[in-house]
């Protein structure tokens, strides 16, 4: 417990959902695309393993925190290059939402870190910690729950009432986990 609440509130800071934006606005003169990805909400829910609070590190090293594969979070100074189009670290804006300067203090989870760094970014960790997944050899909580949404999903035309009953439901629980945090 003593792990847990010496890290809840950098992991709630570095909880920021997913990231969807426009890059152009006004009338467009060509086509535009929503890509969207099916079942995003229950793929993350089925990627989800358990943590082990006993064997959080605390790590200012940013080569084990800027992992795909582990659970990591950080609050960093950083600084993106000038020529940089698109900054990919959040910045909590306030009633304003989330911004991506080229420069500040960003809550990032290891993957954000990943890509700011494959974009050239200098990263200076202020706070990280690894939150090591329990050894019970992967054992994924929703994993059933949303295998057995996305098999209900494909069983009913898009857009049909059964179809869009389980995507609801299936999106509620990641909801409702997130509003956990």
């Amino acid at each position: 417990l003593e792990q847990f609440l010496a890290v809840r509130s950098l992991a709630a800071d570095c909880f920021h959902g997913g990231r969807n934006e426009c890059f152009e606005h006004g009338i467009y003169r060509t086509p535009a695309f929503d890509w969207d990805f099916k079942g995003a909400y229950t793929s993350a829910l089925a990627m989800f393993r358990q943590f082990d609070w006993d064997r959080v590190e605390h790590t200012t090293e940013l080569g084990r925190l800027a992992v795909l594969d582990a659970a990591t979070i950080a609050r960093v100074k950083f600084q993106f290059p000038a020529a940089t189009r698109f900054p990919s670290l959040p910045v909590d804006a306030g009633d304003y939402g989330l911004i991506y300067p080229l420069a500040g203090e960003s809550c990032a989870t290891g993957p954000e870190l990943v890509v700011a760094v494959g974009q050239g970014a200098k990263i200076d960790v202020l706070e990280g910690a690894v939150v090591p997944w329990q050894d019970d050899g992967g054992h994924r909580p929703f994993l059933e729950f949303a295998r057995f949404i996305n098999e209900q999903r494909a069983a009913h035309a898009k857009g049909s009432a059964l179809e869009l009953l389980a995507k609801e439901a299936g999106n509620s629980l990641y909801g409702k986990a997130a509003q956990a945090v």
